[in-house]
């Protein structure tokens, strides 16, 4: 919970810049509905929610990038271990 608090208000101190865009009623009617039991404006969880997308898109993109930066040096898992993978509890497997 602090760790929102920090970030929040390090957001608060950034330079603002206005961006517009549409979103369909039903989005803004839920966006308005979280705003009121948030108690805060809409434009605080837009900012929130664009800074987690963010946040999300960049783990990600840095994931993937890693991983083919392994792949491309030739680094993969061996056969034994992706059968071991599979065998693991609750590993979903595939029969087709």
């Amino acid at each position: 919970m602090q760790y929102d608090v920090l970030r929040s208000a390090t957001i608060l101190h950034m330079a603002k810049e206005t961006v517009s865009f549409r979103i369909d009623s039903g989005q803004r009617e839920a966006l308005d509905r979280v705003a009121k039991l948030l108690d805060r404006d809409r434009s605080y969880v837009i900012g929130q929610a664009i800074s987690d997308f963010l946040e999300i898109q960049e783990s990600q993109i840095a994931c993937i990038q890693e991983r083919v930066k392994q792949a491309d040096e030739g680094r993969f898992a061996s056969d034994e271990e992706v059968r071991a993978a599979f065998k693991r509890p609750g590993s979903r497997r595939r029969t087709a």
